[in-house]
Order: structure tokens, then sequence, then C-alpha cells
């Protein structure tokens, strides 16, 4: 029976570790969200991006940045910082 209990907890510790990275997932889909809404309701700021072309490169630029780093550092990464 022993092992049966292991395949369990095994199992229990499985399914918390991916319900906390839905957690995360979410979250940042929230922060997402409000920061499109917050932009798309600033016309000052929409415009302003729209007419200088060379920002909104640089935005797209740098956000494609931080998802290579993230990806490729996300390897090395130890397991304390990997589950903050």
């Amino acid at each position: 029976m022993p092992i049966l209990d292991t395949a369990l907890s095994s199992q229990a510790v499985v399914s918390r570790f991916f319900a906390s990275v839905y957690r995360w997932m979410a979250g940042a889909l929230l922060i997402s969200a409000l920061v499109a809404w917050q932009t798309a309701s600033s016309a000052a700021f929409l415009s302003y991006i729209m007419a200088h072309s060379g920002i909104f490169f640089l935005i797209v630029i740098v956000q494609l940045a931080c998802v290579i780093a993230l990806a490729g550092w996300a390897q090395k990464m130890s397991y304390p910082v990997a589950v903050i």
C-alpha cells in the first residue's frame, strides 16, 4: 500500500504545481489586460505612440528581447528562483 500513497502524493504535488502555474498566468494576463486598457483609454499616450513610429517599434523589440532572454534564462534557473 505505500506505493499507492507515494503515487497519490506525487500526483498531488504535480496538481499543486500546475495550479500555481495557472495562478501566475492568470495574474500576468490580468496585468496585461489592465495595461492594454489603460493605454487604449489614454488618447494622448496613444496618439504619441502612433505619431512616433520609432517608439512603437522599440517597444515591440524590447518585448521580444525580454521573452527571448527569459526563455533562455528559464533553463538555467535554480528551483527557488523559478518558484517565485
